[in-house]
C-alpha cells in the first residue's frame, strides 16, 4: 500500500516500481507483479502463476495464453496454457500446444500432459511417437521414446533409444536407470543379463547428474518450478537444465 501511495506521488519512478514487484512477488500476487514485469522471461512465469490461481476461467485463459505467447519454451506456460484448453474441451488444441512448446525445449512434464489421456502401453507408444517427431533429435525424445516402449513390452526399441540417447553424449543418472530396466526386462534371467544390469547401475551411481529446476540469477536449486525463485526472489528465474563442473547449462532451444 505505502509503495503504491508512493507511486501515485511520485509516478514513473523506476525504484518505486521495483520495489511494488518486489512486495508483489514475496506476497504471491502474481497478477499485479505480471503488470510491472519488464521482461519477456518474468512476464511468462508471472502470467503461468496467475493463470494458475484465477478463478474467473475467461481470464485465466487469457493470462495463460499470455503466458505461454512471451515464452513458449518455458514447460509451466505452455502447461497453463494447455490445461485450460482442455478443461475447455479443446483437446486437439491443447495437444498442439504441447507439440509447438516440445519442438522449442522438451520437458518431461509436456509428455506427462501429453499422454494423460491414453491408458493403453501400446498407444502410449504410438502417442509419445508423435509427440517427439516435433523434435525427434533431442535426448528428452529419445528417453521419452525408451520409457514408452519398455512399458509396451517393445524392449527393442527401448534400447534402441536409449543408446541413442548415450551415443549423442548423455552420460546422465536417468538415462543408466533406464538401461538397467532395459536389461532386466530383456535378459534379467540369464547371468549376462544381470551382469549387464549391474553395470548400468554402477555407471548410473557416478554419472552426471539428472536435470533439474535451478535459477539462473542465484544458481540455487528449487524442488519444483515456481514463478519466482523461492531462494533470491527472482521473477522468471527458474529453468530446467543440467548443472556441469559448477556451471548453469540451460538445454538449447530449438528456433
Amino acid at each position: 500500500m505505502l509503495a503504491g501511495q508512493a507511486e501515485a506521488a511520485h509516478p514513473g519512478a523506476a525504484w518505486l516500481r521495483h520495489e511494488r514487484a518486489q512486495l508483489a512477488l514475496r506476497s504471491g500476487r502474481w497478477a499485479e507483479a505480471l503488470d510491472l514485469a519488464d521482461t519477456n522471461g518474468a512476464r511468462a512465469a508471472l502470467a503461468a502463476a496467475a493463470a494458475d490461481v484465477e478463478q474467473d476461467s475467461a481470464r485465466a485463459t487469457r493470462l495463460a495464453r499470455q503466458a505461454w505467447k512471451a515464452d513458449a519454451s518455458l514447460a509451466a506456460a505452455a502447461l497453463a496454457y494447455a490445461k485450460r484448453l482442455r478443461a475447455e474441451g479443446r483437446e486437439p488444441r491443447a495437444q498442439a500446444v504441447i507439440r509447438h512448446s516440445w519442438s522449442l525445449a522438451p520437458h518431461p512434464d509436456l509428455a506427462d500432459f501429453a499422454l494423460a489421456p491414453v491408458t493403453d502401453p501400446l498407444a502410449r507408444a504410438q502417442a509419445a511417437q508423435r509427440l517427439a517427431e516435433a523434435n525427434p533429435e533431442h535426448v528428452e525424445s529419445r528417453l521419452l521414446l525408451a520409457r514408452t516402449a519398455l512399458a509396451a513390452g517393445l524392449t527393442g526399441e527401448a534400447r534402441h533409444q536409449a543408446v541413442l540417447a548415450r551415443d549423442s553424449g548423455l552420460n546422465q543418472r536417468r538415462l543408466w536407470l533406464l538401461l538397467a530396466e532395459i536389461e532386466e526386462a530383456e535378459g534379467g534371467g540369464t547371468e549376462a543379463g544381470r551382469a549387464a544390469q549391474r553395470d548400468a547401475l554402477r555407471r548410473a551411481a557416478t554419472a552426471d547428474a539428472d536435470p533439474e529446476w535451478r535459477c539462473t540469477a542465484c544458481h540455487a536449486v528449487a524442488a519444483c518450478w515456481s514463478a519466482a525463485c523461492p531462494s533470491c526472489g527472482t521473477a522468471g528465474g527458474l529453468r530446467w537444465g543440467a548443472a556441469q563442473a559448477g556451471t548453469y547449462q540451460v538445454p538449447a532451444v530449438v528456433p
